[in-house]
């Protein structure tokens, strides 16, 4: 009599799903957001940025080349939100 395997829970590396890739971005600036706040730019590190996403550095330099480029995008998203939410102020005071 042989036993069965119970299927693995997914977790730890992998591809991700669909929904998970199309997060990931976010995650990750909002990791980097959240780390630059709390300890400064100088003292994040990538591992450190990548940890509080749930990703691995791996997944983190494949996107970023560096520090200062995920900075770079972290200020880009904060003011093209910035703007969106703004343009969406005038649209709404149009009759």
């Amino acid at each position: 009599m042989t036993k069965k395997k119970a299927a693995k829970p997914r977790g730890g590396p992998g591809r991700l799903s669909s929904e998970e890739a199309a997060r990931l971005p976010d995650r990750l600036l909002d990791a980097a957001l959240e780390l630059f706040n709390e300890r400064t730019f100088a003292d994040t590190t990538m591992e450190q940025i990548a940890r509080r996403a749930g990703a691995s550095t791996k997944t983190l330099y494949a996107r970023y080349s560096d520090k200062a480029e995920v900075v770079e995008a972290v200020v880009n998203r904060i003011i093209e939100r910035a703007l969106a939410a703004h343009a969406a102020d005038i649209a709404s005071l149009d009759p």
